[in-house]
């Protein structure tokens, strides 16, 4: 017996292979295992046929247990998964932190929302009790959620989705009221926006908690969310729906929003992320749906269907190549927030450049510059935080064509045709990776 457990060695319980004995610190349902009494540790052991058991201590009123239950790699593939995500929501284990956000996320929401809204669903007659009323709401949106989360340990995931709640809740509510046949009145739209806005605001607070939702998935979700609205859009402009039936406009922008949300908690339940990657693939999606733009602009066609089509499926691929471009990266959220804002500042850069540059520029010239500014400031700041994956070598080539240059600001072209075949600027991508 001792021969066999000594030629037994440890396996990680998560992919990067930090714990090898989870304790009752990490959450032990996560190993879908039963036993009566207290959980005390685990650890997952691999014979010289490479057959993995996993092994639990427990104990139960004085006596200690030892169980030991034979897994798959599919079923270790699916708990190292789950491990990963238990690891990524101690990135954020700051609950005072969290809390703060939380707060602070309540107050402004009840200042710019909840608060201006709250006199017209209580009817003020009088200036001076709108005022009050403003005030009072305005500041009980800060004490409520303060005393009602007192001695909670919060996480990132739970502020960042209950303000997303409150703030995307309201505009849900008053597409609801016009669904489901509410009232007419702004009384009843504002009113129906307040009451869907909280409920979604706390409902989605406790979801986080109790869905065990790590704070990248959360983020994921918010950036899927706000996506899903834009597809929904879409989507609904390219049916070219008779305004007559415009309720069915808005039943598919709001199933955008639900689909989206749906498809990011599925997303991150299966491939554990972090906020920073989150971030990153808002921008890869922001810089997918801007591509197609300056293209489409210079043909100039006469339908807005000759937008929304494109640029939505460049939204999706970009998005795509975000989780492409994260995988094993685990961005802190201070690199993927940072690599966002660099990359608005390059697209500022860019179009600033066109600008100087070019007399007279049409549309799709600025947008072109904004463009290229945008994707080279991207490329360069996901380069610089780039962590556990290095890009091989000079991975992005620009070549600019000064003849192609001159002669596109020359008023004898016409063709916008003419900018496809003889490009001012040409670029081209590695996406090779070193493990």
């Amino acid at each position: 017996m001792e021969n066999i457990l000594a030629q037994e060695r440890l396996v990680p319980f998560d992919h990067q292979g930090k714990i090898t004995l989870f304790t009752s610190e990490y959450n032990p349902k996560i190993l879908k295992v039963s036993y009566t009494g207290k959980f005390m540790q685990a650890e997952l052991l691999a014979d010289k046929d490479s057959s993995v058991v996993l092994e639990i201590m427990y104990s139960d009123s004085k006596v200690t247990y030892r169980k030991r239950v034979p897994i798959t790699y599919p079923e270790l593939e699916t708990l190292r998964n789950s491990v990963d995500s238990l690891l990524i929501i101690s990135e954020t284990d700051d609950s005072q932190g969290a809390r703060s956000l939380l707060l602070t996320g309540c107050l402004f929401s009840g200042l710019c929302i909840y608060g201006p809204t709250l006199p017209v669903i209580l009817n003020a007659s009088t200036s001076r009790g709108a005022v009050g009323l403003y005030m009072l709401g305005a500041g009980s949106s800060f004490f409520i959620p303060y005393f009602l989360s007192r001695n909670q340990k919060l996480t990132y995931g739970q502020s960042n989705l209950t303000f997303y709640g409150l703030t995307r809740g309201y505009f849900e509510g008053l597409i609801l009221n016009y669904l489901l046949g509410g009232g007419e009145s702004s009384r009843s739209y504002i009113t129906a926006a307040f009451l869907t806005g909280i409920t979604e605001g706390v409902g989605l607070y406790h979801f986080v908690k109790s869905s065990e939702v790590s704070d990248g998935t959360a983020n994921l979700m918010k950036v899927y969310g706000d996506f899903g609205f834009y597809v929904g859009m879409a989507i609904a402009n390219q049916l070219d729906i008779p305004s007559e039936d415009s309720k069915l406009n808005w039943s598919i922008v709001l199933a955008g929003n639900i689909g989206g949300l749906t498809a990011a908690y599925k997303i991150g339940k299966r491939y554990p992320l972090t906020t920073g990657d989150a971030e990153v693939i808002s921008t890869t999606g922001m810089l997918g749906s801007f591509l197609p733009l300056s293209i489409i602009t210079a043909i100039n066609p006469e339908s807005s269907q000759a937008y929304t089509t494109p640029v939505m499926i460049a939204g999706i691929a970009g998005c795509y190549i975000g989780h492409k471009l994260t995988q094993n990266q685990n961005f802190t959220f201070s690199q993927g927030y940072i690599t966002k804002m660099g990359t608005i500042a390059g697209a500022l850069v860019g179009l600033g450049a066109t600008y100087l540059l070019i007399d007279n520029a049409k549309n799709w010239q600025y947008l072109a510059g904004s463009y290229i500014g945008a994707q080279t400031s991207f490329c360069l700041l996901y380069k610089l935080n780039s962590k556990s994956n290095k890009l091989l070598g000079n991975r992005l080539h620009v070549n600019f064509m000064p003849a192609n240059f001159i002669w596109a600001n020359s008023k004898s072209i016409k063709n916008p045709y003419y900018y496809s075949m003889f490009p001012i600027l040409q670029c081209s991508l590695k996406l090779d990776w070193r493990n």
